[in-house]
């Protein structure tokens, strides 16, 4: 878990969440809102938890959820192929320039 970035830092994840599941992927939710963090390294999370606000911080062009799915593979982690089990087709659009 990383907060408090703002603006355009070296680290190109800018603020993020990384979860841990049960069967070892990882997801990692990039880009979030400076601030806007809600939860602590160690913590356990449940369906529904919010994480944090999308954001603009990083190497990013412009506010967005940067969401990947992945599996470590030795020293590396690999993007892994994922689906929602709730597709929606269209999202609400509630971004602002705020880092």
């Amino acid at each position: 878990i990383r907060d408090g970035q703002g603006g355009r830092l070296p680290d190109p994840a800018g603020n993020y969440v990384r979860i841990v599941h049960d069967d070892g992927t990882h997801s990692a939710y990039l880009h979030l809102k400076r601030g806007s963090v809600q939860v602590k390294a160690g913590q356990q999370v449940k369906v529904g938890t919010l994480l944090g606000q999308s954001g603009n911080t990083g190497r990013s062009t412009g506010p967005h959820l940067h969401f990947v799915v992945q599996k470590s593979y030795g020293d590396s982690m690999v993007s892994i192929p994922f689906r929602f089990s709730q597709p929606v087709s269209t999202l609400p659009n509630f971004a602002s320039n705020d880092r």
